[in-house]
């Protein structure tokens, strides 16, 4: 039985005449470049967007943010990947028009522009909010914890930290530092001699009572989880599923970057790529390129700063009727 066989490698192939020919109109590229063409990276404060006149000229910033959407939004976030990537993918050389920086200028962009890119997220953000994606009906809030690029001189962990808040809070009276909180500590001389001390504890001294400082906080959220165990399943299936995709789907359980404001652009690039996969999902890239190209029309943004005028307007005259006593 034969195998399946593959093509000579010295045949000739006729290959489309342009990059273009091989992107689908589909392709989430295509929303990519329409979406950074629509913004206004001056005023986001992005640097390099004028050029100056005499020396070597820079990349286009918005050329590097498309490289950077693209990368987050396919698992690539090193500046040496994005670098390879540019000279063999098909995608980065139609949406980049075959520039192929270096690693090094790729890495800088990143590193210059991190506040930003969080503006860049902040845009997408209030892009969806137009587009009523957001119901604003139950608003869920999650953490999680990502590793991070530490040197091990300032690396600190829970027994470091309990070491250095001991050494403050130990000076208080009637409170102890456990596992980094601040305890209240109850102790009763009625204890020693009590009828019932074998039912409660075996130290000789008596029972000790440790009460978190904040423990009424904690008191209270058990009681509302207990009353509204439908809004704890909702709040499970809405937010905690968001952090376990970053980690697996899109490749982001550790940062590349230090600091915390380069940390903060890192974690933009991640938030900005999961939220356009996630609109990509429900309106498709026809759907949100149509949106992008509405909200960059001059038209339809001179109609909306007349209705937010209008709107400001009626709800100021709406306030003096309601303080004169008309309204009533």
């Amino acid at each position: 039985m034969r195998y399946i066989q593959g093509v000579s490698r010295e045949q000739r192939i006729l290959f489309p005449e342009s990059v273009d020919e091989y992107i689908a109109e589909n392709n989430p590229i295509k929303f990519i470049d329409a979406f950074v063409d629509s913004l206004d990276l001056s005023e986001l404060g992005f640097k390099h967007t004028e050029p100056e006149l005499t020396g070597r000229p820079p990349y286009n910033p918005a050329d590097l943010l498309k490289l950077y959407i693209y990368g987050y939004l396919n698992r690539i976030r090193s500046s040496r990947s994005l670098e390879k990537e540019t000279k063999r993918n098909l995608e980065l050389m139609w949406l980049l028009s075959k520039l192929a920086p270096d690693f090094k200028t790729i890495a800088d962009f990143r590193k210059d522009n991190k506040k930003a890119i969080r503006a860049v997220c902040r845009e997408f953000i209030l892009l969806c909010k137009k587009l009523s994606l957001f119901g604003g009906e139950v608003v869920a809030i999650d953490g999680s914890k990502f590793k991070a690029v530490n040197s091990k001189k300032r690396n600190l962990n829970e027994s470091k930290l309990n070491k250095k808040i001991e050494g403050i809070e130990l000076t208080y009276r009637n409170t102890s530092v456990i596992s980094g909180k601040r305890m209240s500590v109850y102790k009763s001389k009625e204890c020693t001699v009590c009828k019932s001390k074998g039912l409660c504890t075996k130290q000789n001294q008596g029972r000790v009572i440790y009460r978190w400082e904040y423990e009424e906080v904690l008191e209270d959220m058990r009681k509302r989880v207990k009353l509204n165990r439908d809004k704890v399943k909702k709040r499970q299936w809405l937010i905690e599923h968001v952090f376990g995709t970053m980690k697996r789907n899109f490749n982001h359980g550790y940062f590349l970057t230090r600091g915390i404001d380069k940390v903060g652009g890192e974690m933009g690039l991640t938030v900005l790529a999961y939220n356009i996969r996630r609109v990509l999902n429900i309106l498709g890239v026809d759907g949100l390129i149509a949106a992008v190209k509405l909200k960059s029309n001059k038209i339809f943004n001179d109609l909306e700063n007349k209705w937010q005028k209008l709107k400001s307007f009626f709800s100021w005259r709406l306030k003096t009727t309601c303080i004169e006593g008309i309204c009533a």
